[in-house]
């Protein structure tokens, strides 16, 4: 996933560059870029955007990965001022941009489909629309792009040149518009006001000298994140000072478990917050209790401790994710990625005002435990996930809650190999009901089959069950019919099996 991110997205933003623009954030498979303009000429800053994007979902729109899934690009553009916010967290310095254009452009990305290009409204109000052809969008305040006319090669260059000229900077021949460069040099004050941007995990890297090729891994990790739902009339200055107080507090709090804030966004998830613990050298035992401690203390002290604050959400997940360096231009991020990340975020958006970590499924269970208990109703609940999605951990959670409300408990864990075992699932899960042993001979569990079903089914029907579990018993030569009627034993609700035939 990781390669094909930084293929794909490594191509787009070679373009972004040489059009003049300038990468801001990245977000998992989302990016937010910038052109940076006065305000006499946004207009010329909105055509090199614009032509850019076009030039991009034309080429790029659509991009076949090595997996065979087809990655479709979505782009929004807006305009307007732009604030910059530097907000301490413990000893870490984090930054944080915000405006109303950026609300805007989130709003924009979110109505365009596949392969198109949209506008907000105030964007469409600032540019030259002489040279562009749109349509709006009835009732969403925006305008989707169905063509404009192209800038010459020479203009658009001519263009860069003139807005990276307007606020001092050099542009370089050949490579487009990029930040003016630090060069470190020997200033050590400089290097420890810049070090406070940058991570723990990702400082020891780069003291270590360790080749940024050789930082990244697939390692297990417990991802945190927050959600902070801010009240529509905050100023500048109050959201500077809330993020501040709430970066403050949220490091506070991780830091003695050996967690640290990842990433912040003002972005397409609103104000947010990627706590990881277990990176390189910060791993603890118990890791996910830490976790889980940490998002309670973090949910109840924000919510209590943070002016204009409306509302806090915590999403908590863990597992295997890609830890490392992510670089799909010149510039490098250092992130984690993975299904369980993704998880993580989507719990904290469908779960708002809470702390979520898989409680849903638990409820459910124990709603089908009580209906058992009190009108004797069987369910079968079935959790479905991909590998490494935490289904293992949750069914061991299961059996707890199961046998602490009286129920004997037969768990059974499959491996790769019992796919290609013909009835491995239901050999192991029903021989453990019955009693039968994994070490026992053929001929032993003959004897506790029979002795099992002695009075439940006819003893022909005894060689329906050779092939399910591996014995031989013998038989009439019937080849179908009903093997097992459902009954209540020692609190057991033996399931209904109808096997076809013999080969089933």
């Amino acid at each position: 996933m990781v390669q094909t991110l930084n293929a794909y997205m490594g191509d787009i933003l070679e373009q972004v560059l040489a059009f003049g623009g300038d990468i801001l954030k990245f977000a998992g498979d989302a990016m937010l870029v910038l052109w940076r303009a006065a305000g006499p000429q946004l207009p010329t800053a909105i055509n090199l955007a614009l032509q850019c994007c076009r030039k991009v979902q034309k080429k790029y729109g659509t991009y076949d990965t090595h997996s065979g899934l087809k990655l479709h690009l979505k782009i929004g553009i807006s305009a307007g001022m732009l604030s910059f916010m530097s907000v301490r967290g413990g000893d870490r310095q984090f930054f944080f941009v915000c405006s109303g254009a950026l609300d805007e452009v989130v709003k924009a990305q979110k109505l365009s489909a596949a392969h198109e290009v949209v506008l907000s409204q105030t964007c469409w109000e600032l540019c030259d629309q002489k040279r562009i052809r749109a349509k709006p969008l009835a009732g969403k305040g925006a305008v989707k792009v169905v063509g404009m006319r192209r800038l010459a090669r020479r203009e658009w260059k001519d263009a860069v040149v003139q807005l990276s000229s307007a606020r001092g900077e050099r542009h370089l021949k050949g490579t487009g518009l990029r930040r003016p460069t630090l060069r470190m040099c020997d200033d050590s004050e400089l290097a420890a006001r810049l070090e406070k941007y940058l991570s723990t995990a990702v400082l020891r890297k780069l003291r270590e000298d360790v080749p940024l090729e050789l930082c990244s891994e697939l390692r297990p990790v417990t991802s945190l994140f927050v959600q902070l739902k801010f009240a529509d009339r905050i100023n500048a200055i109050e959201l500077s000072s809330s993020l501040g107080d709430c970066s403050n507090t949220i490091s506070g709090i991780i830091s003695p478990h050996k967690g640290e804030i990842n990433k912040t966004l003002l972005f397409d998830k609103g104000c947010t917050f990627l706590c990881v613990f277990g990176f390189p050298g910060e791993k603890l035992a118990h890791e996910i209790t830490h976790a889980l401690e940490c998002a309670m203390q973090i949910f109840h002290m924000t919510s209590m401790g943070l002016r204009k604050l409306q509302l806090v959400s915590v999403g908590v997940s863990s597992g295997a994710a890609f830890c490392g360096f992510h670089w799909p231009s010149r510039e490098v991020e250092h992130t984690a990625l993975g299904f369980k990340v993704n998880l993580a975020a989507r719990m904290m958006v469908a779960y708002p005002g809470v702390v979520s970590c898989r409680e849903a499924e638990i409820d459910r269970f124990e709603f089908c435990l009580e209906a058992y208990k009190h009108l004797e109703e069987p369910h079968v609940l079935a959790f479905v996930g991909i590998p490494g999605s935490g289904k293992s951990h949750l069914l061991a959670e299961l059996a707890i809650l199961g046998r602490a409300a009286g129920h004997r408990v037969n768990a059974v864990e499959l491996a790769e190999e019992n796919l290609k075992q013909p009835f491995s699932a239901i050999r192991l899960l029903v021989a453990r009901a019955l009693g039968l042993q994994a070490g026992e001979t053929c001929s032993d569990r003959q004897r506790a089959l029979q002795t099992v079903l002695q009075g439940t089914i006819e003893e022909s029907s005894y060689c329906l069950l050779n092939d399910v579990f591996l014995v031989e018993q013998p038989g009439s030569g019937i080849e179908g019919g009903l093997v097992l009627a459902a009954r209540k034993s020692r609190g057991i609700l033996l399931c209904s099996l109808a096997l076809q035939d013999r080969c089933a």
